[in-house]
């Protein structure tokens, strides 16, 4: 929990300062480099240990139901704070090198997943030292059974805290450069070149690219490359989990010993009906929780639009009512979009493995679920939209001479 949540807390500690052009006025005070840094990561870091707080109460009382050393104990929570610390300062670096604190996100989480993807593929041949793995020295600590190693465990703790000691000095050495480059420079050209031009129909950009396929207002605060790779990734989980529990149940630890020949020679024979059962489950998944997330999202545009205040603004143009709800409906099938094609990836490589019947079924899944998308952004739409507006009117207004009536409506229009 501590290592999924450190990034989320303290990615954007600098981030929301460039975005809102708050750091070059911390800057200009009298607050040195370290001083800015150093204490942002103390408040980060506190944030992180009143979670570990909240927690060790009922900690406590299990590790002595249990039995536990209180030695063990304390040297687990030392161990959880060094790694929290030691992730916290690369976070914080991350912070520092980007421009916007979801780039810093993003970095930090792929990371992390490259990280996790390279222990459990390259190195169940050649596994890292002990005083590397965090787990695995987690569970040697909390293992009662097991004479734990004193030495170990403090370099162990001493290289993570050496980690984010040394990812500190980099941030505090590195800021004032990196923020007043950053300032400077404009956004690279390659981050407008997959997003379509705002052209005539302003509405459908909209819709697309600013509030997403995201039903929940929060949710749309996730940057959409974030959200494509959450996809991405539950889409590879489906893929995985179907290998390993019934496709082909010798191929990752085969993988993971490195015998690569007999790790694909169990994918050559794999029975097909499987492959094909785990296909008509993806293509179920894609199709009930992208319609439903599609529904949603179609049910509560006008709504949103209402919340925010702005549909009073689309009222007045000179669109009608059905051309505006059409180019909402558009815009939200193109959101919708991209995310089925990334999930298709995964879907289409494991087709293979069936041949061509496989292959035809997800074709037919990704068509099926492409459909329903549109068919479900047209049919949630909602149609007795009225065109007034929705501000309540106010008692008429008479001048003194009593010649005119002046609704409040009317005058901010």
């Amino acid at each position: 929990l501590m290592v999924v949540v450190t990034p989320a807390i303290t990615a954007g500690a600098l981030g929301h300062e460039k975005e809102s052009d708050t750091l070059l006025a911390l800057f200009g005070t009298g607050l040195t480099s370290a001083q800015i840094v150093i204490e942002k990561f103390i408040a980060r870091f506190t944030v992180l240990c009143q979670a570990l707080v909240i927690v060790a109460p009922i900690l406590t009382y299990l590790a002595l139901v249990g039995g536990m050393p209180p030695l063990r104990f304390a040297l687990a929570i030392a161990q959880i704070l060094a790694v929290t610390f030691a992730l916290a300062g690369v976070c914080m670096l991350c912070s520092v090198w980007t421009r916007r604190t979801s780039d810093a996100l993003l970095g930090c989480y792929s990371a992390m997943i490259i990280v996790a993807l390279i222990d459990q593929v390259y190195t169940a041949y050649a596994p890292w030292p002990a005083w590397l793995n965090p787990f695995a020295m987690l569970d040697e600590i909390l293992n009662s059974g097991r004479k734990f190693r004193a030495a170990t465990i403090v370099y162990h703790v001493a290289i993570f805290l050496v980690i984010g000691l040394l990812c500190l000095v980099v941030s505090v050495y590195r800021l004032r450069p990196a923020a007043l480059r950053q300032g400077e420079q404009r956004s690279g050209k390659w981050l407008w070149a997959f997003r379509r031009p705002i052209g005539e129909d302003s509405i459908r950009w909209r819709e697309q690219h600013v509030f997403g396929v995201a039903a929940l207002p929060w949710l749309r605060a996730i940057p959409r490359s974030l959200a494509l790779f959450g996809t991405a990734a539950f889409a590879l989980i489906l893929v995985g989990t179907a290998i390993d529990s019934s496709i082909a149940r010798s191929f990752f630890p085969f993988l993971r010993a490195g015998m690569w020949s007999e790790a694909f020679a169990t994918l050559v024979n794999v029975n097909y009906d499987r492959v094909i059962s785990e296909l008509m489950v993806q293509g179920m998944a894609l199709l009930v929780i992208g319609g439903v997330t599609v529904a949603a999202r179609s049910l509560n545009s006008v709504t949103e639009e209402k919340r925010r205040k702005t549909w009073d603004d689309l009222a007045i143009t000179p669109r009608s009512v059905n051309e505006i709800l059409s180019s909402k409906r558009r815009g939200i099938f193109d959101a919708a979009l991209p995310h089925a094609m990334v999930y298709a990836v995964p879907m289409v490589l494991m087709s293979v493995l069936a041949g061509w019947s496989g292959l035809l079924i997800c074709v037919g899944w990704l068509l099926a679920a492409v459909v329903a998308f549109y068919f479900l952004s047209l049919f949630f739409m909602p149609m007795d939209v009225s065109r007034e507006p929705t501000r309540p009117r106010s008692k008429p207004v008479v001048n003194t001479t009593g010649t005119r009536e002046n609704w409040e409506y009317w005058e901010r229009a």
